[in-house]
């Protein structure tokens, strides 16, 4: 389970291509691109991603604490703390859960987001509000009341839960069973091949005894164990020889049973190729490629949310900087964009564009957008297309004059 939610957030982190702004927002670019390496944005995002396919869902909130830093910067937390608000059916605000101690007293403390506001309060055991300078720890903490409606939470869910109403589904929904059998199938092997170690039977009278008193000596090939047998009585007798025996481990009927368990758990979330597992020998080309889909749909319901849920949460960001450093609150528009899962190599995309070229198929400006269009800033692209022309001798004179031109 672990191995499937790690390799699906990197998969989605290793394709992210980061935060655009529009040519309108400059200076909100500029600010961004200072502020998200100073609060760890990605792993923020990174670990929104894990705790949303593990628990199912989640918000990220705004915090602000000069201390830290100068940015605002967002905390992930998991659904299981969250309780939603909804008016007519529609997401209004979350209350965010959180238990303390102090002495020997239990607390719970609710940070309450809403648009325009941020409200803290601290309850004993009883449910009875009481001051947040209870626990010495909170005391810092102060109601907020924002600008414009801003909201400092941005909630995240994947896949809806069909069971609870507004919550998130786990990606391990439904496998719970498939992952009981794999850790059975596991435990028997891994108990049969334990109960399966050599054994020697070795007759009493040919265990080496000290000379001094006649004790039984232990072996010294690295004190493997033995099994003491009586002499026989018989100089042809078989219980004179030493046996050595091992049960017979059938290591294909528990690799049989592993593979389709893994083949279960695994169904409608990872192909089994995307975890390095080998199954060329056991399907056909056509089923591999089908299989990797699974993993292509997994990944593309995900950057599905991220591109509505990342924008958000940088707007809110700047916004918040914005309300922090006494500056009017802006309206900012970034946008997200994931690069292309299971994306041909560059020696596959040459070959490729080379047969292309050959065609006349293509166009100089076709070909280095193709080659380093998600690798590279505009400016080289066009520096590139720009030296590939010049050194073929193409040169851009415009429009050819119309007749009209040479008319008086």
């Amino acid at each position: 389970p672990a191995q499937i939610v790690d390799t699906l957030t990197g998969i989605v982190m290793g394709d992210y291509d980061g935060m655009d702004f529009p040519p309108e927002e400059k200076a909100a670019e500029e600010t961004w691109a200072e502020m998200q390496d100073a609060i760890s944005y990605s792993a923020a995002v990174s670990a929104g991603i894990s705790e949303t396919l593990i628990v199912g869902g989640g918000a990220w909130k705004i915090c602000w604490d000069k201390s830290i830093s100068a940015y605002p910067y967002a905390v992930f937390v998991p659904e299981d703390r969250i309780v939603y608000h909804a008016r007519s059916g529609i997401p209004c605000g979350l209350s965010i859960y959180s238990d303390h101690t102090e002495g020997n007293n239990p607390y719970q403390l609710e940070e309450r987001y809403e648009p325009g506001s941020i409200r803290y309060v601290l309850r004993d055991r009883h449910g009875d509000p009481v001051p947040l300078d209870t626990v010495p720890a909170l005391s810092g903490l102060k109601d907020a009341d924002l600008p414009d409606g801003l909201m400092a939470a941005v909630p995240l869910q994947v896949f809806a839960s069909s069971r609870w109403p507004g919550r998130g589904r786990s990606i391990y929904a439904n496998k719970t069973d498939a992952f009981d059998a794999l850790d059975e199938v596991v435990s028997q092997w891994m108990d049969a091949i334990r109960h399966g170690r050599v054994i020697r039977y070795i007759p009493n009278n040919m265990i080496p005894r000290d000379a001094n008193n006649g004790s039984l000596m232990r072996m010294d090939d690295f004190g493997v164990d033995y099994v003491q047998l009586s002499a026989a009585m018989g100089d042809d007798d078989k219980a004179s020889m030493i046996q050595i025996t091992q049960p017979e481990i059938r290591y294909e009927a528990y690799l049989g049973s592993y593979k389709a368990v893994v083949d279960m758990c695994l169904q409608g979330i990872l192909s089994p190729a995307t975890l390095g597992i080998n199954i060329a020998a056991d399907s056909s080309g056509e089923s591999q490629r089908e299989r990797k889909d699974a993993t292509g749909f997994t990944r593309n319901a995900i950057t599905a949310v991220l591109e509505t849920a990342l924008p958000k949460l940088a707007a809110a960001l700047l916004q918040v900087y914005d309300w922090l450093s006494g500056r009017p609150i802006g309206e900012y528009h970034p946008s997200v964009s994931f690069g292309e899962y299971a994306a041909p190599d560059f020696a596959t995309r040459v070959k490729a564009i080379r047969e292309a070229d050959a065609a006349g198929a293509m166009s100089v400006e076709a070909k280095v957008e193709e080659l380093y269009g998600g690798s590279k800033k505009q400016d080289w692209i066009d520096a590139e297309i720009a030296r590939l022309k010049a050194e073929q001798g193409i040169d851009d004179a415009g429009n050819p004059p119309s007749g009209e031109d040479d008319l008086p």
